[in-house]
This record gives structure tokens, sequence and C-alpha cells, in this order.
């Protein structure tokens, strides 16, 4: 296990699932971290858990990353605190399911503006200084429904569509450095996010469904290999690899087939 000491992480959504087993996972190898998301009591809690499970540094900051100006905010407390930033984990994200006219359109300024306005100004905000260092590594958090069309999420899919396009391309501009831009893509996760979403449940997607401490294991994995893009668990490789196999229109009917709820 790769040892983290005295590196800082910055993780967005730490309040509960993948964002608290990322930050457990970054403890764990010795990583300092500021957690960020907007229940302060959450946050709280893992605070003192990993402090006391693993003598880390722990630094708590309570924001809407809903809110634009969010963004802004985390990097002026970075920069009060002069922390260099090793590593940031883009983990924060929300979804809706339903018929795209069915979701209101809060929900949709929330989808958007927490899975690709914020992710993508906190990269804009990050990534000179780590290019300054020549170093660093942001984990952006994608899903699988980023390789296709998804009928009944089809808000959420687009927004990790961008997600993954993006972080493949800017990565590719930055070849030249030692700055990295990953990609994690995973399928149904054991979490809070399917009942925030607004799911009753679904046999077929629940059943492959993986813990979310594997799923931030190969997170964590991913980030300190040399690959870009990441797709924990086989089932979920092959789904992927079939969408590029199968006619377009035939995938987002079975897309939407496993989503639709009744």
């Amino acid at each position: 296990m790769k040892n983290l000491n005295n590196k800082w992480a910055i993780v967005t959504g730490a309040s509960s699932g993948l964002g608290v087993d990322f930050a457990t996972l970054l403890a764990q190898r010795g990583c300092n971290l500021i957690i960020v998301a907007r229940s302060v009591d959450r946050l709280e809690a893992l605070q003192r858990q990993l402090i006391k499970e693993y003598g880390v540094l722990v630094e708590v900051l309570a924001l809407d990353l809903s809110d634009i100006n969010a963004p802004a905010k985390l990097h002026q407390y970075i920069q009060a605190k002069k922390h260099a930033i090793d590593f940031l984990i883009n983990n924060a994200g929300f979804g809706k399911v339903g018929r795209f006219l069915d979701i209101a359109s809060d929900d949709v300024a929330d989808m958007l503006n927490v899975n690709v306005r914020t992710l993508q100004t906190l990269m804009t905000l990050f990534l000179p200084a780590m290019l300054t260092r020549n170093q660093g590594c942001i984990l952006n958090i994608a899903s699988l429904l980023s390789f296709q069309p998804a009928p009944y999420f089809a808000v959420y899919a687009a927004t990790k569509a961008y997600v993954l396009s993006l972080s493949e391309a800017v990565n590719a501009e930055l070849a030249s450095t030692n700055v990295r831009i990953k990609v994690l893509c995973p399928g149904s996760t054991r979490t809070e996010f399917w009942a925030a979403s607004g799911s009753r449940g679904n046999p077929l997607r629940d059943r492959a469904l993986m813990s979310s401490q594997q799923v931030a294991q190969y997170g964590i994995e991913l980030m300190l290999s040399h690959r870009t893009v990441g797709i924990p668990g086989i089932a979920n490789k092959l789904m992927a690899f079939t969408t590029r196999l199968l006619p377009r229109a035939w995938v987002t009917r079975i897309t939407g087939f496993i989503l639709r709820e009744s």
C-alpha cells in the first residue's frame, strides 16, 4: 500500500457513501484531508473518527456545492491555509430519476451545477498550483452511464458523459506534465444516492450493486496508477464494452428498460 504521509487531499461529497470511504482509505495511507459537504454534523463526526483512528490532520468545510460560489470559497479557504493540494477527488454528485419532463427545474439546475459547473470550476481553480509544482492528481467521479444515453435518468447521464469527456481531454492536454486527471466510472453502488434520487428500487439494477468500499478502493488504486479511465467490476466493464458494439438505439432502449420504474 503506497504511503501518502504529509500529502493533502480534498474530498467533496464527504458526508456519506463514497466520500466517506475515499476519506477513510486516504487517511489509512497517512494522507491529510479537507472534507467538504453540506452536513457539518456528519463531517465533524467523520473528522473525529479519522483523527482518532489514523492520526492524520482533517479539516472540515461545510459548503453547498450546488451554489455557484462554492468552488471559489473552497479555493479561498485552501489559499488562506497555504495547503499544497496533492489530490482533489470530485466526488460530490446529484441525480434525480424519472421522466425528463417530470424532473423539477430546480433539481435539473442542481444536477448541472454540482455535476458539471462545480467540478469543472474546481479543476480550473486547483490545476494551476498543481502545474506550478508539476505534481498532483484530480479524480473525477463519472458513471457507467457516461457511455450511453439513459432514459429516465437523462440529465444525470448527460452530466456524467460530460465529466468523462472533459477528464480524458484535459488529461491528454497535460501529457507533458506530471499532473493527471483520472475518471472513475462506477456502476450501481450501494450508497444513499439511489434513495436521494427518488428511486423506489429496481430489481435488475439492485442485483448489480457494488459496495461503496469496493468502488472507493478501486478509485484510489486508479488515482495512483498510470491509467486514465477506471470502471470497477467485471460486469460493469463488460457493459461498457458492449455499448461500443451494439447499435446506439438498442443500447438506449435497453438502458431505459433497466432504469424505468412503474
